[in-house]
């Protein structure tokens, strides 16, 4: 091989090692935007572990949540029939994940009051404490909502509460690196239906919920944008019995811009214990399944009313 010919082969092969040396660089350089970037489609509404949409816990659907049994299954304050209420909710649910174990604790403090014969205030604080497993998520905020008596509820026949509710919070999981300030809204109809011993509620809840997003780094930014309509539809039974009253409700729920889990189903039974004309306490079994997702849980609230 002559000189000249010797020479451009081993200027090609330098030259050549060098691109590859430099795009490895900016490769190793641009890998943790590239694997964000990979996950950016489904870190949130598309996981079963999302924080800030996508599934029954995550915080668009726990608020959501929160609003349609304090306003559809469970109001605090019936208009015409209390003045005030107050009380505290929790919920304690196993999530099978299949791969990883989770659990959830909530807690929903609130305290509604009349404003007049037709119209209400009802303020809770719905808190959430959830473990996926080496990771923690966080949820709080407040639902605020003006219960509005269209047809006022008497001792028997039929009655239907009206409400308009807003909510506001903050998610986050500085382990899953994600994160948002959630905002949100809806209009909540509730009918209801006395008949001797029973009562009857039809609930139809109406939602959105957006956020705007928590950034953990330049390097790995979780940043997504969330804006998720949510459709509620329940149905609650009560038997009153004594000091007691028997309850089962079933509530579908429909993420119309869709998640990991589009619609899912509450079944909720239990019994409520009237202590006296002012407190009682009340335990109930409830789930969450759709499919490819479920939770079992339980439920405990103690409330007073005047």
């Amino acid at each position: 091989m002559n000189r000249p010919l010797a020479r451009s082969c081993w200027l090609g092969v330098c030259l050549g090692a060098m691109s590859f040396i430099s795009a490895a660089g900016a490769a190793v350089n641009d890998l943790p935007s590239l694997i964000v970037g990979g996950l950016q489609g489904i870190a949130n509404k598309k996981t079963p572990i999302g924080v800030t949409d996508g599934n029954p816990f995550a915080a668009p659907e726990y608020f959501a949540a929160d609003a349609f049994d304090r306003f559809a299954l469970t109001p605090a304050v019936l208009t015409q029939t209390r003045n005030m209420a107050a009380d505290v909710r929790s919920t304690f649910s196993d999530i099978n994940l299949h791969r990883a174990s989770s659990s959830a604790i909530e807690l929903s403090p609130g305290f509604a009051t009349r404003l007049s014969d037709n119209v209400g205030l009802s303020l809770s604080l719905p808190m959430q404490f959830r473990s996926v497993g080496d990771a923690d998520v966080y949820i709080g905020g407040i639902v605020l909502g003006v219960p509005i008596s269209v047809v006022a509820a008497k001792e028997g026949g039929l009655s239907w509460d009206v409400t308009p509710w807003f909510n506001t919070g903050v998610a986050g999981s500085t382990d899953l690196a994600q994160g948002g300030y959630m905002y949100g809204g809806g209009v909540t109809s509730r009918v209801g239906l006395v008949y001797g011993n029973f009562t009857f509620a039809y609930g139809l809840q109406l939602g959105w919920e957006g956020a705007f997003p928590i950034g953990y780094g330049s390097e790995f930014n979780y940043e997504q944008t969330v804006s998720q309509p949510i459709l509620k539809n329940g149905l609650k039974a009560e038997w009153t019995w004594g000091s007691f009253v028997p309850f089962a409700s079933i509530t579908y729920t429909n993420l119309l811009e869709g998640g990991y889990v589009d619609n899912y189903w509450t079944p909720t039974a239990g019994c409520q214990w009237n202590i006296n004309d002012h407190c009682h306490l009340s335990a109930a079994l409830v789930g969450n399944y759709a499919n490819g997702f479920s939770s079992t849980g339980g439920n405990l609230s103690f409330g007073v009313e005047f």
